[in-house]
């Protein structure tokens, strides 16, 4: 499967607009059972961590480990989320999928020192349920 490295060093795209296109073409390229969007759309899961840093990662990233990824992650306040079937589930408000143009709203954080951990938040906290059709 031919993938492309989106943006280089040089280039100015944030992390979160990066990020969503590397969903999008994971998505188009069946790569789905490695990392995807959750089905509701307002988060994404990553099902398979060691393909996910060993294959997924280095196409789009020069030399990134996975703590790496969570950290950048936490700088652009997304929220790790639990859920039964994946332990890697994030969220951000402004991270939606088919919704590229709202990452670019996403801001980072600076960070001067290492505090304590972030706590783990239960999926319901943060994504909202998927109304129904009724």
């Amino acid at each position: 499967i031919y993938m492309t490295r989106l943006v280089g060093k040089k280039d100015q795209v944030k992390f979160p607009e990066k990020l969503h296109m590397i969903l999008e073409e994971i998505q188009t390229a069946g790569l789905d059972y490695i990392v995807s969007w959750q089905p509701n759309g307002s988060a994404f899961a990553i099902h398979q961590k060691d393909k996910f840093v060993n294959e997924i990662l280095p196409r789009f990233f020069d030399s990134i480990k996975f703590r790496s990824f969570q950290r950048q992650l936490q700088i652009y306040n997304f929220s790790l989320c639990r859920t039964r079937r994946a332990r890697y589930v994030y969220h951000h408000e402004f991270f939606l999928q088919g919704r590229s143009s709202l990452s670019r709203q996403i801001t980072g954080i600076r960070i001067k020192h290492v505090g304590p951990r972030r706590s783990i938040k239960h999926v319901s906290e943060v994504i909202p349920e998927k109304p129904n059709d009724d």
